[in-house]
This record gives C-alpha cells, sequence and structure tokens, in this order.
C-alpha cells in the first residue's frame, strides 16, 4: 500500500456547481451554507443577527440618511424604514442605579440551555433575581417596563427609561456582568418614531405600501442631493425628508387667478396682467419656486383697482403647509406667541409678514414649545391670526400695456382660509422688483420607480405609464422641466428596470439591455449609446450596487458587472442556483464594505391567513460573494425583504416575517452581529446552522479504490488571535463514490473535554485547558473511489475555526480500473 496525505490548508474554496465531479478544483466546496472566510483564510459561521425592535413597522426599504446640520457641517447618521410611512430608528435608554454599600452587576444574555433570553441582577456576587424574557415574540414575554418594577423593587437598586418601555427586554443589547454605579450606568434599546407629515396629510407612500403583496412589488428606491433624501416608489408622487419631516418634492402649479371689481384706484387706462407663484425653503435652506399660474388680464379705463384672488395650498395638500398662527398682536419679538396645535419645528425656514417693515421676510425656527415659536435675527412685529409657513406666495404685475411682471406683494400660506382676496391698486411706479423668469420652466417631479443622482441632477426613470422614458431635473434639486427627459429603446424589448451613475456615465437597465448615457444633462448635451442588446440587463433595481469601479447586479441568468467596457458575468460557478423559482422583483442586495462581501437576496414567499405575504425562510437562499477570496457561498435564515443598509458601522436588516403567536405576517428589523464574542454566533434565539461539503476527492484517480483512514482538522487562529469561541464542537461526516449517502460520521471537540482555560471549577479543571488548534480522527475503514468531507455545526452560540485540514489515504502500488 502507498500512503498518501492530501492536504487543504489554502486552497479551501467557495462553491462551484457548474463543472463536473470529475473536473472540479481541489478545494472547491460542493455545498457552503452560513460560512464566512476569516482574514486568515479559515472557515467559520457567518454572524448572527438580534432583533432590536418591535414588529410591525417598515417592509419597503431601510435607508442610511446622513442628516448634515446647516451651518455646523455636522453629519449625523439616521436609520430610516418606509411603508405607508416614513419612520426613524430611536435609540432610548434604560439607567440603573444602585445605591448599597457592595458592588452590583447585571447580565443580559442568551441562554445556551432553552434559547431564551435572560435578565440577572447581582450584588455582592449572589443573584438578587433571574427574570425569564422569552425571545421578546411571545404575547407575554417581559418588556423593559416590566424589568424596571422588579429592579425597583429591590432595595438599593432603581431603574429610569426613557420612554413607556412596551418594548421587550429580549430586544436590548446583549450585555454580560454590566458594573452598575452609584451615579448609573446606562444602557440601551430601540423604538421606531413615525417621521413629521405637515398639516393634516397622512400615509405619503400609501398607494406603494397597498401593492406589497403583489409579485412586482419592489422596494422603494432613495438618493440624496443637496442635504435632502428623497423617496419613489413609482406609485406615490416623489417624497423629501430634509430631516424634519416627509412630504411631496417640488411644487405644484398654482391655481388659476380669480377677479372682481374694486373701488378706485391707481390703475391707468390699459390692459393689465397678474399670476402668482409658490416658494418654499426647506429645512436644509434650499429653495424652490413653482410654475407660475395661469396669466390673468384686465383691461382697466383708467382710476381702477382690482380684487384678485389667490388659492392657498390645502393642510391636506402633501406639501409642506406646516404652519402656526400667531396668537395676539406682538410687538418686537423673537419668541412669538402662537395657538395651541401647531406643527412648526427647529430649523424650519419659515415665512413671517413683519409689521415693522410690512413685507414678508424669511427666518429660521430655533426653539419650540407647544404655544411658542423662537425665530432668530432682528425682533418683528405680528399680527393677530396671521400665519407662519415655509411657503409663500408672490403676486406678479404688469404695468399698463406691458409684458414685464413686477413683484406686487407677497403673502404667508395659510391653510386656515382656503383664499386670499388682494385689491390691486398700486400705481405703476411702485413697481420696482422685476420677474425673472427662469431658463427652463419648472415642473412637477414624475411618479417613477427608480431614482439616482448624477453629476449634481436627480435622474429618475421607471414611469408606470411611459417605461422607457428617463427624466432628469433641473440644478435647484427637484424642479423637473417638461422637456428635460429622453427616451430609450432595446432591440429586445422591455422597459426601463433600474437606473445608476458611474463616474461619468448614467447606466440605465432594461431587463434583457444596458444603454448608458453620457455627456452634460445641464446642459441637455448627452449621448445615449446602447452599450449590451445580447439578453443581459437587470431584473431587480435593488441588487444594482457600485463595486471598486463597476456595477454589480442581477440579471435573468445570473449576476453580472458592467462599465463602460461592457458587462462580465460573475456567477458561473453557480449557475445551477438560477434555476431555483424566486420571485424576481424582490430579490435585493447590499455590499457590506467592511467584509468586502456582495449579498444578494432570493426571496420566496408565502402567505398568511389574510393573503398578506412574508419570506418562506426555508426555500428563499441568500447568496455571497467574497471579493477578496473571488468565492461564492450559500446563507439562509437572513430576512432581507425589506431592505438592508449599513448604520453607524453596523448592518441592519429589515423584512417581512411571521409573527410566531399570530401566525401572520409581519415586520422586524435585525442587527447583524459584530462584537467578536461568542453572543455573535445565534439567529436571534436560534442556531446558525453551518455545513461545507468538499469537492469529490479521488486522489486523481477516481477509478481506483483507496482507503481514507484519517482526517486531521486543524484550527489555528494565526497572529491575529481574534476567535470568538473556545469551546465548541465540529460534526464531520462522509460520503463515497459520489453517492450522497452518509458512510460515516464523527464528532470533534475542540474544547478538549474542558471548559476553556480557568472556566471549570478549581479542582475539577483538566492541566493545559486551552482549545485545540489540531484533532485527528479515524474514518471508516471502508474501500473507496472517492470520499466527500463534510463539516457541520448546528449548536446555539458557537462558532467554528477550519484553518485546513488533511486527509491521509492508503491506495495499491498496482494501478487499475477497477468495477
Amino acid at each position: 500500500m502507498a500512503y498518501n496525505i492530501t492536504k487543504y490548508y489554502q486552497n479551501i474554496l467557495g462553491l462551484d456547481l457548474r463543472v463536473s465531479d470529475l473536473l472540479r478544483d481541489r478545494g472547491a466546496a460542493t455545498e457552503a451554507k452560513n460560512i464566512l472566510y476569516r482574514q486568515t483564510g479559515a472557515l467559520s459561521k457567518r454572524p448572527g443577527y438580534q432583533i432590536r425592535t418591535d414588529k410591525g413597522v417598515g417592509g419597503s426599504s431601510l435607508i442610511k440618511f446622513n442628516n448634515v446640520e446647516i451651518g455646523t457641517g455636522i453629519i449625523t447618521e439616521e436609520l430610516l424604514a418606509t411603508d405607508d410611512n416614513l419612520s426613524l430608528y430611536t435609540e432610548q435608554n434604560f439607567v440603573i442605579t444602585y445605591s448599597g454599600p457592595d458592588s452590583a452587576f447585571y447580565s443580559l444574555f442568551l441562554n445556551k440551555t432553552d434559547g431564551t433570553f435572560k435578565f440577572e441582577l447581582y450584588e455582592n456576587g449572589g443573584i438578587i433575581f433571574s427574570q425569564d424574557l422569552g425571545n421578546g415574540q411571545g404575547a407575554s414575554d417581559t418588556t423593559v417596563a416590566q424589568i424596571k418594577t422588579l429592579v425597583d423593587a429591590e432595595a438599593n437598586f432603581s431603574m429610569t427609561i426613557s420612554d413607556a418601555g412596551s418594548t421587550p427586554m429580549a430586544f436590548a443589547p446583549i450585555g454580560e456582568a454590566v458594573t452598575i454605579l452609584s451615579t448609573g450606568t446606562t444602557s440601551y434599546y430601540y423604538t421606531w418614531t413615525t417621521v413629521d407629515t405637515p398639516g393634516t396629510y397622512s400615509a405619503p407612500l400609501g398607494l406603494h405600501w397597498a401593492t406589497r403583496n403583489n409579485n412586482d412589488f419592489e422596494i422603494c428606491s432613495f438618493a440624496q442631493l443637496l442635504d435632502v433624501l428623497y423617496i419613489a416608489n413609482g406609485y406615490d408622487d416623489l417624497h423629501k425628508y430634509d430631516g424634519s419631516r416627509i412630504y411631496k418634492a417640488g411644487l405644484p402649479q398654482p391655481t388659476a387667478l380669480s377677479d372682481s371689481a374694486g373701488g378706485a384706484g391707481s390703475l391707468t387706462a390699459g390692459d393689465y396682467q397678474w399670476k402668482y407663484t409658490l416658494e418654499h425653503t426647506d429645512a436644509k435652506e434650499n429653495i424652490l419656486t413653482s410654475l407660475e399660474s395661469d396669466v390673468l388680464t384686465f383691461t382697466s379705463a383708467g382710476s381702477d383697482s382690482r380684487v384678485v384672488t389667490l388659492t392657498h395650498l390645502t393642510a391636506g395638500s402633501g406639501y409642506n403647509v406646516a404652519e402656526a398662527v400667531i396668537n395676539g398682536n406682538q410687538a418686537g419679538v423673537n419668541t412669538i406667541t402662537v395657538s395651541l396645535g401647531h406643527d412648526l419645528k427647529v430649523d424650519d425656514q419659515v415665512y413671517i409678514k413683519d409689521g415693522v417693515t410690512g413685507e414678508v421676510i424669511k427666518r429660521k425656527v430655533i426653539s419650540t414649545t407647544a404655544t411658542t415659536i423662537e425665530i432668530e435675527g432682528d425682533a418683528v412685529d405680528v399680527t393677530d391670526l396671521d400665519t407662519i409657513s415655509p411657503i409663500k406666495l408672490s403676486l406678479w404685475r404688469t404695468k399698463s400695456g406691458g409684458s414685464v411682471f413686477y413683484l406686487e406683494k407677497e403673502f404667508v400660506n395659510d391653510t386656515t382660509n382656503a383664499t386670499i382676496a388682494y385689491t390691486s391698486t398700486n400705481a405703476d411706479t411702485a413697481l420696482l422688483i422685476e420677474f425673472i423668469a427662469p431658463v427652463k420652466v419648472p415642473g412637477p417631479p414624475p411618479k417613477c420607480r427608480y431614482i439616482d443622482v448624477w453629476r449634481g441632477q436627480l435622474v429618475m426613470t421607471g414611469n408606470r405609464e411611459s417605461l422607457n422614458t428617463v427624466y432628469y431635473s433641473d440644478f435647484d434639486g427637484e424642479s423637473f422641466p417638461l422637456d428635460q427627459s429622453f427616451t430609450t429603446e432595446s432591440r429586445l424589448g422591455g422597459g426601463n428596470s433600474g437606473i445608476k451613475s458611474l463616474d461619468n456615465s448614467l447606466f440605465i437597465f432594461k431587463p434583457r439591455s444596458v444603454i448608458t448615457c453620457t455627456g452634460d444633462l445641464g446642459t441637455d448635451q448627452f449621448q445615449i449609446d446602447g452599450l449590451g442588446d445580447d439578453g443581459v440587463g437587470c431584473i431587480a433595481h435593488a441588487t444594482i450596487k457600485e463595486i471598486d469601479g463597476v456595477l454589480w447586479f442581477l440579471g435573468k441568468n445570473g449576476i453580472y458587472t458592467v462599465n463602460r467596457a461592457g458587462h462580465v458575468k460573475m456567477s458561473e460557478k453557480i449557475e445551477p442556483k438560477f434555476d431555483s423559482s424566486y420571485v424576481e422583483k424582490r430579490a435585493t442586495a447590499h455590499y457590506w464594505i467592511e467584509k468586502d462581501l456582495y449579498v444578494v437576496s432570493f426571496p420566496v414567499f408565502l402567505e398568511d391567513g389574510s393573503s398578506q405575504k412574508y419570506l418562506d425562510t426555508t426555500n428563499s437562499f441568500i447568496m455571497v460573494y467574497d471579493l477578496y477570496r473571488q468565492a461564492w457561498y450559500e446563507w439562509n435564515n437572513i430576512n432581507l425583504s425589506g431592505g438592508i443598509a449599513e448604520f453607524n458601522g453596523d448592518i441592519y436588516v429589515l423584512g417581512f416575517a411571521q409573527d410566531p403567536v399570530a401566525l401572520a405576517a409581519t415586520r422586524y428589523i435585525y442587527k447583524m452581529l459584530d462584537a467578536g464574542t461568542e453572543n455573535d454566533y445565534a439567529d436571534h434565539d436560534g442556531p446558525i446552522n453551518f455545513t461545507y461539503k468538499s469537492h469529490w476527492e479521488a486522489v486523481g484517480n477516481p477509478s481506483v479504490y483507496k482507503k481514507f483512514l484519517r482526517i486531521k482538522v486543524h484550527a489555528l487562529d494565526g497572529t491575529i488571535g481574534d476567535f470568538e469561541t473556545d469551546k465548541y464542537s465540529l460534526a464531520i461526516s462522509t460520503e463515497h463514490d459520489y453517492n450522497q449517502i452518509t458512510e460515516s460520521t464523527l464528532s470533534l471537540d475542540f474544547s478538549g473535554g474542558s471548559e476553556g482555560w480557568g472556566n471549570s471549577p478549581w479542582g475539577e479543571f483538566v492541566w493545559g485547558e486551552a482549545r485545540l488548534e489540531q484533532m485527528t480522527s479515524k474514518l471508516a475503514s471502508k474501500k473507496a473511489k472517492a470520499v466527500r468531507v463534510i463539516f457541520s455545526n448546528e449548536n446555539l452560540l458557537e462558532n467554528v475555526l477550519i484553518s485546513g485540514y488533511e486527509l491521509e489515504v492508503a491506495a495499491p502500488y498496482d494501478l487499475q480500473i477497477k468495477d
């Protein structure tokens, strides 16, 4: 017999499902589920996650918004979720204080034995109480408020919370042996806060949300420009979030003027014309002016006046008609008393009629109470029942027989009155400020599914009534001139299915082709070219991500990259995965920068009793590409169906899930865990099922019988020394001769049978209590032509480490083709 040691140190590779079992590269995997390559190249489990807020919010996108403070430039990251509303991920806190003479601490952890979360309180090394928290998804699981009651009942302890405390305590961050100080120890939990809408406007994204159970439902797309977030979905109007509230982007064309006879005035004989515009300033100080109203004409006989009636935007219009009504005449004030029920906020840029100058002025709101508004700048005189609003109306008039318009009067928008009647009696000589017509006629944004920013302009496509049209804004951000659009055509047909800018090009995707736009949209000098018309296109806009100078996206038959040089297929080795049935439009993706991974989900959905959809965790799957290792592998049991975002350095995912008690569709947000401890290795309260199947090892001779005698598994951490788990076991099974039938099973205990160094009670520990760095075991002593080794671990709160393995093989000297 000849003995051979086959080594796998540097060639533990990713999936290869395309090549014959006879030709597959040594080290390629035939199955790799829930794995992650460490920096050393060793195999471990992927990190797990923890649910972080109560159910029922989000589901149609998860967004990180960089909220810029105007004036200081300070950026605050915000995490936002959309359903029919926009919601803000909000940090709450609990503070536990110890006033006794000894030491105290608490622990919040997942109990490995029963898979439920525990809260334990300790004083002077002894346990005061232990409370089972459940998993947070049960109808009667312990809340933050209930823990407060338990803590407050103990002598020397007290607990304060920042809200009502209805959040399950199991959703608070894990912390073990957290010291409780006499000055108070603070920890956190999280809730959702619905972002305000102006006036009586509600459910700003409701039309899109109503389609969430359709197969063609796509999560919202979004873009940030001029410090404002824009949200598009193709059903609702384009909306913006300026850090204060969500409302419709753009401004409508004002309602036509009406007029009636006035008394004596200073209008001379001749023709006069009037029109008016709307102006809005958002919380980031961006100014937008509407298209002018239709022109009103009146012929004066001389010494006339004319009553001109303008129409205010209503409280339910959806535009930013936030407002305060002044309560009483006030002189020389910066803090203005207003009626109860106003909805102005700090940082609003508002218009006020100043009694000192008689003009409408603009000021920033710097503080508010229920009945006061404080503005920056000089003191003002204000009049009872006048309004304060971010929108003003500007009335323009010509001089007798002229065609040039001049500013005649400005008004603050007033939702409490539908219209305002103004008597135009000013002499022509009193008109001084000329109306400057915009270079391009402003227009409202179209309703489109997809949005991006290219060279300082918003670009949109996916209008359900004009599928091939691409629209682009003016440089003010959200005004879309009526003539600023172009159409795309493809030999293979299909409407536009995505849009993304990259360097000096704009890429427009169709299901089976890719089109580029180059040039300058600002001057309308651009060129449209078909980059590819060979059947390769994008089927899910939410999968388009920029990575290292190329765009990655999901096509009908695989995953591709594209830049100006053309497209490249990246998924050849996992081609059979695309035979699976999944809902194409609802696929999502993310570039996990820290780990250099492109993560793309392939969702399958089930229906609850009311036909609401939730993710089928059994048949849905996620494919992951490690850009450094150039390796594909698979994850499951992570719900990306409602969006994925990086927030403050952590990865959050949100998805349609099933409420385990009501058995109804709901939504949860999950934080991917990255604390660097064994607590990272649970999917909330469940284990992460790790599986790695090797290629079929035949030692170069698939027709020759051998005996695979032993396996030696290495678990070296290298110089980094960052492995999270001291105690873990690794299950190993083998299959023979290309048959998927288990021939042998064994388990390697890498804790060496101990609890890890120093963890066992005194007098009971094993000398040299340390995690083993390699283990050897015999394999089933059967002759075989080829063997496949399967590594697995399904244990809660355990990671695994495989830095390499070896097979000891005995083969005959006399090589012959057997059977």
